[in-house]
């Protein structure tokens, strides 16, 4: 009775010996699946925002393409006031315009008579204000005249910056001015190339306001630059 008991207690011993390892072995199994399922889960994850952020490097480049594809005009409107020679005058407003071609097109650029317009502000004691409005065409000077000849149209192959002298305005006492400049323009084919289609004209206006103070002295130079 009492070996049967002894080895009953040793059996016994055994067998929780080897339910311990079954389940050691178990939860060890257990574990590694779920590490598993975890590190699987977090390689997912990682090659999902992989694909996002490939589809978004892909779309961007779509979009840069489209862009290229279309003509972009840079307009960068200045407004210089410098001093004046005569004593009539307390200065001089001189205002130009840099156009530059940053898309991958040729553009044609096309200007009305009335390109550039500038009105003037007075202000009254009594808190009216009152403006006179002058128009001026983008103009340039041609070998067998005197006389600045307008322009009407004008050439920007990819890449080429211009800058035009509009108009040179004198100042009698310290005034507000409004500015615009407005031209057309649109894509123009490559040489050798042939449009299915009329190109599509893209208005682009820019405007600022300038405060002549007559004297140049002071911050005299704004710029207003428009892409």
């Amino acid at each position: 009775m009492l070996y049967f008991e002894k080895i009953s207690l040793k059996d016994f011993s055994e067998i929780v010996k080897m339910v311990a390892v079954v389940v050691g072995g178990l939860w060890a199994a257990w574990t590694f699946h779920k590490l598993q399922k975890v590190r699987a889960a977090e390689l997912k994850n990682r090659q999902t925002e992989v694909e996002i952020q490939k589809s978004r490097a892909e779309h961007e480049e779509v979009r840069m393409r489209v862009l290229g594809q279309q003509p972009q005009l840079a307009v960068e409107l200045r407004a210089t006031e410098t001093a004046s020679s005569t004593k009539g005058y307390k200065s001089f407003l001189c205002i130009t315009v840099v156009l530059k071609n940053e898309g991958e097109q040729n553009l044609d650029l096309q200007f009305s008579p009335t390109a550039l317009t500038v009105g003037r502000l007075t202000f009254h004691k009594n808190g009216e204000q009152a403006m006179s409005v002058q128009r001026f065409g983008a103009s340039y000077f041609d070998e067998n005249e005197d006389q600045p000849q307008l322009f009407h149209e004008r050439i920007l192959r990819v890449g080429q910056k211009r800058q035009m002298a509009l108009a040179v305005l004198p100042v009698a006492q310290p005034a507000g001015y409004i500015i615009q400049f407005r031209a057309a323009y649109s894509r123009r084919p490559f040489d050798g190339e042939r449009l299915t289609a009329k190109p599509f004209t893209i208005e682009a206006l820019e405007q600022m306001i300038y405060f002549a103070t007559g004297n140049p002295s002071e911050p005299a130079e704004v710029d207003s630059t428009h892409e």
